[in-house]
């Protein structure tokens, strides 16, 4: 398996609570921020690179920060990838790439 996309949180969790969307928040950037200590051992190892994908500017800095440490701590690896996905919807990812033409 060279490529396995988790999907992480979509659009439609944010109408969770508050305190709990803040949790999920919380715990994400903790296990992005677990990758990149791993990003030489095991990531390196399987030359696995991260990638999270979706409307990040949706989530707190505190995730966008923890995103972008653990794409640019496995960006060298080029075996597999693992897509982490966030803030997303099909119509929503549909809507960005028809802006982006």
């Amino acid at each position: 398996v060279e490529c396995v996309s988790v999907y992480a949180f979509s659009l439609e969790n944010f109408k969770r609570s508050e305190e709990e969307v803040n949790t999920l928040m919380h715990l994400a950037a903790e296990k992005l921020r677990e990758l990149t200590v791993d990003a030489d051992g095991k990531l390196k190892r399987d030359q696995v690179a991260v990638r999270v994908l979706g409307d990040l500017r949706r989530l707190p800095s505190e995730v966008q920060k923890a995103a972008a440490e653990v794409e640019l701590a496995t960006m060298q690896h080029k075996k597999a990838v693992l897509n982490v996905c966030f803030a997303y919807t099909g119509r929503n990812d549909m809507l960005q790439a028809m802006h982006a033409v």
